[in-house]
């Protein structure tokens, strides 16, 4: 089972993660810091995620830049991939389609990272 969550949907997801097990985490659009707010991170939890992670962001997201979540993403401990969606903002309006790909790309592949504690970038839409 792989949970997701959209902007603050997922951080109600990780707390099921860590009661849960399951096989992946994905977020889309996390909301590292309120826009403008890049002191307020909301960080705390991601060092409690083991499970593989994919993390799906607009490079113009006013909630996280690109070189802020790889800096914190890196608290992560377990496997986590970023995966940036070229000129979108925190809605990534117009990318349904995309970030469904991005996603389903990931989860049907999700077998073959397991076990891996690498991080990395996916790549960029």
């Amino acid at each position: 089972m792989a949970v997701a969550g959209f902007d603050g949907n997922d951080k109600v997801a990780q707390p099921a993660e860590a009661k849960l097990r399951v096989a992946g985490l994905v977020c889309v659009s996390y909301p590292l810091h309120p826009p403008g707010q890049p002191t307020k991170l909301r960080i705390a939890h991601l060092s409690g995620i083991d499970a593989p992670s994919l993390f799906v962001s607009g490079t113009r997201d006013e909630f996280g830049t690109p070189d802020e979540l790889r800096e914190h993403l890196a608290a992560i401990p377990g496997e986590s991939r970023l995966h940036f969606v070229d000129g979108s903002r925190h809605d990534l309006r117009g990318k349904d389609e995309v970030v469904a790909h991005i996603v389903a790309e990931w989860v049907v592949n999700l077998g073959d990272h397991v076990g891996s504690e690498d991080s990395a970038e996916t790549g960029r839409e």
